[in-house]
């Protein structure tokens, strides 16, 4: 089973196609590329976002920066590769973050092959993905940016709620947080157990 949080470059109808594209190549690099690692579906995914934006007379340094896990039940695994992205976890009441690659999927400077991590499957209780649209968001007193130290501190507090009452918990503290700020950025914030 594969799970992926992804955030493309760009807002807008530029944003939205990227994401199309995007969705499109990493789907098509999962069913027909024969590829299960996340490690090598975001080298492969990169080399076909560069390709295709090849095809184009204009540069273009587009790309995404996502969380991809495959969860490998017979080896009972959880492989992670990130792009900017990273992967949360929480065992026993502690939250744990396992860090992604600081570069994005695609067009890069400074590009490598992303690494991969696993994390044995009886060690996460509850798994959370996300984009950097809810630690990023300006609001509270003071007109500040949530930060991620907040954002794990408030999945630490709602860990033990059914994942519903998770979302609503979530939902209530964005808006609150923002309040009559301008939302910034997409949101996305997927929680599972397994």
């Amino acid at each position: 089973m594969y799970f992926a949080v992804a955030d493309c470059t760009g807002h807008g109808v530029p944003g939205a196609f990227l994401s199309l594209v995007c969705s499109r190549i990493l789907s098509k690099v999962i069913r027909e590329g024969n590829i299960i690692e996340p490690c090598q579906i975001l080298d492969a995914v990169s080399i076909e976002l560069e390709i295709f934006f090849s095809k184009n007379t204009k540069k273009i340094n587009d790309g995404m920066d996502i969380s991809l896990i495959c969860v490998d039940q017979l080896k009972n695994e959880i492989n992670f590769s990130g792009a900017n992205n990273a992967l949360l976890y929480i065992k026993d009441g502690k939250l744990n973050s396992v860090a992604g690659d600081k570069q994005p999927v695609g067009a890069y400077t400074y590009k490598k092959s992303f690494t991969q991590k696993v994390i044995n499957k009886d060690l996460a209780d509850t798994i959370y993905l996300f984009s950097d649209g809810f630690p990023d968001q300006f609001g509270g007193p003071k007109d500040k940016k949530f930060s991620k130290k907040r954002f794990k501190d408030l999945l630490l507090t709602i860990q033990d709620l059914p994942m519903n009452e998770q979302r609503m918990k979530l939902e209530q503290e964005f808006l609150e947080w923002r309040g009559n700020a301008e939302q910034i950025d997409d949101v996305t914030v997927v929680g599972f157990r397994l």
